[in-house]
């Protein structure tokens, strides 16, 4: 994890408490199970995040912690989209909102993924490619 990825979790944790504050005024009967989401989201991902700032660079727990909330958030917009809760009364703004926060958080996750994953490997074998600035070692 570099720079630019602890701080772009800090604002997204920003954005998990505001969206896990939204349903007190859209719907209420949603808002404690919303905001305590919102709220343990906002939590982990700022703590990522200032930890990232100070130097941590491991990848694995802002990448669960980024999978759970996707998992999450995407249950929600399954439901919520599901013809069967179409004749409930519940706000489509709503709806949206949780669907483009999935999608954001699908972002983040894939742009904080470690791109030499994916790069293609050598002929030489399975060694991790070097670059331009590893040097040879001397002869003894």
């Amino acid at each position: 994890m570099n720079m630019k990825h602890s701080m772009a979790l800090v604002p997204y944790g920003g954005l998990l408490l505001l969206l896990g504050m939204v349903p007190q005024w859209i719907e209420p009967d949603m808002a404690e199970q919303a905001f305590w989401f919102g709220f343990t989201g906002a939590l982990l991902c700022a703590a990522w995040g200032v930890l990232g700032l100070f130097g941590f660079r491991r990848r694995i727990g802002p990448g669960l912690t980024l999978a759970a909330i996707a998992f999450v958030l995407l249950s929600q917009a399954v439901i919520r989209w599901m013809p069967s809760s179409a004749d409930k009364t519940e706000s489509v703004l709503l709806t949206v909102l949780i669907t483009l926060t999935f999608l954001a958080t699908l972002g983040l996750l894939a742009w904080m993924m470690p791109r030499e994953d994916f790069a293609p490997h050598s002929a030489a074998g399975p060694e991790k490619i070097q670059g331009p600035a590893a040097k040879p070692r001397k002869a003894a």
